[in-house]
């Protein structure tokens, strides 16, 4: 219990704005070791926050058969997400001993919308992030 509290106590806290059809961190990098992300949903459809290490583009992830990001390919590893977060509501996670490297930040919701599959990634919810 004590050495959660000190890890929480020395994490770097990142927080993401996100709406349609956007991703808007406070900082584009951190240090390595714990970081708190906090996912502030401004938007109006239900959003995700999701951090993968991968030195693939932001904007070229690989998609699996449904149009999503296919957080298992190869290249690809899923760090740690907070998954729908209403509008108007924030979610958070931690991900402890993050190594130096590059980082994407996406959401990867997909949601019926005017008979259309959204796939958000795709439409532009994705920023890069470095952690140093």
């Amino acid at each position: 219990m004590i050495a959660r509290l000190l890890s929480w106590s020395i994490a770097k806290t990142v927080t993401v704005t996100m709406k349609e059809f956007s991703l808007a961190p406070d900082k584009s990098s951190a240090p390595a070791g714990t970081i708190h992300f906090v996912a502030d949903n401004k938007g109006m459809d239900v959003h995700e926050l999701v951090l993968l290490k991968t030195d693939l583009a932001q904007d070229m992830l690989p998609l699996d058969a449904m149009g999503d990001v296919d957080e298992a390919a190869p290249g690809v590893k899923n760090m740690g997400e907070v998954e729908d977060v209403a509008p108007g509501k924030t979610g958070e996670f931690t991900v402890e001993n993050v190594t130096a490297g590059k980082y994407v930040l996406i959401c990867n919701i997909s949601m019926m919308e005017g008979g259309m599959v959204e796939h958000h990634y795709t439409l532009g919810m994705h920023t890069p992030f470095t952690v140093q």
